[in-house]
């Protein structure tokens, strides 16, 4: 049992910065973080079920997909180029990385032009 709280939230509605926020700006500090725990959780001498580790790993590497992407939209090449490069360190050769880069482009594209028909049916 813990006498004192570990943490303070700041719940006031009112503040700059939010977790919500951090996630909504594609802040690297959110990145930075979800990569720290993910690494802990593969070093943990516990988790040996070799389906959790991949689950893990999977999450890890996807994540350096959305930390790569959220690079190119802040024009961040480098960081981007980073996380490509360990995108390949994981073992996806620099086609499969371009391909499914592509592939989600083509979904957000999709997307955005699915919203601006709707958006433009209502006009009419």
């Amino acid at each position: 049992m813990v006498s004192t709280a570990l943490v303070k939230i700041d719940q006031t509605p009112s503040r700059q910065v939010g977790l919500y926020e951090l996630f909504y700006q594609r802040d690297k500090r959110v990145y930075a973080c979800m990569e720290h725990m993910y690494r802990k959780w593969l070093a943990l001498p516990d988790v040996v079920d070799v389906g959790i580790r991949q689950r893990i790993h999977e999450l890890l590497r996807s994540l350096y997909f959305e930390w790569a992407i959220a690079g190119l939209y802040q024009l961040s090449f480098a960081g981007a180029v980073h996380k490509i490069w360990q995108i390949r360190a994981m073992g996806d050769s620099y086609g499969m990385i371009l391909f499914i880069l592509l592939s989600r482009a083509v979904r957000k594209l999709k997307a955005v032009i699915e919203q601006f028909v709707v958006f433009d049916e209502k006009l009419r």
